[in-house]
């Protein structure tokens, strides 16, 4: 995925490269990890009309800025603000890549993954929507980033970076074509399930959850990984069985009923939580834990 990104930006940087104003710039592509939609605010103003996992902003003319990430799911809340140098030590210009992802805290947070020295991205009518730096709010979606407000995907476009190397360059652009669609809705995962249902989404998805159960495994006490556990499950809905495979990482009881009680407002089939009560050691908690519910 990374070498995808590093790949693609340096294509698009040699399509638009003959672009480029004589004033030095430099330009800031940002993404996110795990896909999550978000807004990029730098100053204090927001520069992407719609919420998108990924941002390219052309213009950067000061050598600071303040930068906030501000997620399109309110329950994740926002990164920063954080100051952000966009020149190097020797104050040149470039290209900055930075990463929106969870650290081993199970906090976002924002990070610098690479700087090209000289290179730039400038907006173009190319559907790859490059947002140019403003320090006035928008009013109006702008002509070059159309965006669905919705889903946040560009609406009925394509990606086209074209092979490009020079000999002053020690990297290559690619040659990638990306149809972009509007997705299907998922199917049910849960079709035979009548119940009372806790929360609005699906559930997540098989796939999604053994990398979360994997980021929990990872942390060695009781207190990180039920930091980790909140996070992912603060974002996602659940089902009872995965609820109950989570808390079951806990070493003791009193960590698997603060989690139980957390999880319970965000777990999809509730009527199937009965379930969670088998990962504890001491019936007093499973009882504990009842009540709880039974005063929701």
């Amino acid at each position: 995925m990374k070498t995808f990104i590093i790949h693609f930006f340096l294509g698009l940087f040699f399509i638009t490269s003959a672009l480029a104003q004589n004033q030095p710039s430099s330009s800031m592509y940002v993404y996110a990890q795990n896909g999550e939609s978000f807004y990029l605010v730098l100053n204090g103003i927001r520069q992407n009309y719609y919420p998108q996992s990924s941002v390219q902003l052309s213009g950067l003319t000061g050598t600071d800025y303040s930068v906030q990430v501000v997620f399109k799911n309110g329950h994740l809340g926002k990164i920063g603000p954080v100051n952000c140098s966009i020149v190097d030590a020797s104050f040149q210009y470039g290209q900055s890549i930075y990463k929106v992802g969870i650290n081993d805290m199970g906090f976002y947070d924002f990070t610098l993954e690479h700087f090209f020295p000289g290179f730039t991205l400038m907006p173009t009518n190319q559907t790859h929507h490059v947002v140019s730096y403003h320090n006035v709010t928008y009013d109006q979606p702008p002509a070059h980033h159309p965006f669905h407000p919705i889903s946040g995907q560009a609406i009925g476009s394509t990606i086209t970076c074209l092979p490009t190397c020079t000999p002053n360059h020690h990297v290559c652009g690619i040659t990638s074509t990306t149809e972009v669609a509007q997705p299907a809705p998922p199917a049910n995962p849960m079709p035979n399930y009548n119940g009372v249902v806790g929360c609005a989404d699906w559930p997540i998805s098989d796939q999604d959850f053994q990398r979360a159960l994997q980021s929990i495994q990872k942390k060695d006490f009781d207190r990180t990984k039920l930091v980790v556990a909140k996070q992912i499950t603060r974002v996602n809905c659940l089902t009872a069985l995965q609820v109950k495979k989570i808390a079951s990482l806990f070493d003791f009881d009193s960590a698997k009923l603060e989690y139980a009680k957390f999880a319970y407002e965000h777990t999809y089939d509730i009527g199937n939580y009965f379930i969670v009560n088998d990962v504890f050691d001491f019936d007093k908690n499973a009882r504990e834990l009842s009540l709880y519910i039974t005063n929701k």
